[in-house]
């Protein structure tokens, strides 16, 4: 009686395992949240002035504002909020940084490239 039930428990439990989705398919499936695609005039500039510090392995500070390595995993709403963000940086000055800016002179954002960094943002809304 006890190794009829002992079976039928290792059995349920079989069952459980195969048929429950596992953890890494259902954080597999949202971290390809659907949205906007970088596209490649971006993410060239974002390449050469961007990334080192706002992709993986870039700053922490700088990731937690964006990551662009993360993008597809915003969703739409946070990823206009951050390329509208993208643009008002740029627009500023502020990005990149003077210090990035100092030791990679080739980093610095000509007035071409904030446009098409800032029409690409008013794209998305």
């Amino acid at each position: 009686m006890y190794s009829l039930i002992a079976v039928f428990a290792l059995v349920s439990i079989a069952a459980m395992l195969l048929l429950t989705p596992s953890k890494a398919s259902s954080q597999a499936k949202s971290a390809a949240v659907k949205g906007f695609v970088i596209p490649d005039s971006i993410n060239k500039i974002a390449q050469k002035s961007c990334i080192a510090c706002h992709g993986d392995g870039g700053k922490a500070m700088a990731m937690g504002k964006v990551n662009l390595s993360k993008w597809n995993t915003y969703t739409p709403d946070k990823q206009i909020s951050k390329a509208l963000d993208m643009c008002k940086q740029v627009t500023k000055g502020a990005m990149p940084p003077k210090g990035f800016k100092a030791s990679h002179p080739d980093a610095v954002l000509t007035d071409k490239q904030v446009k098409t960094i800032c029409n690409w943002a008013n794209s998305l809304k």
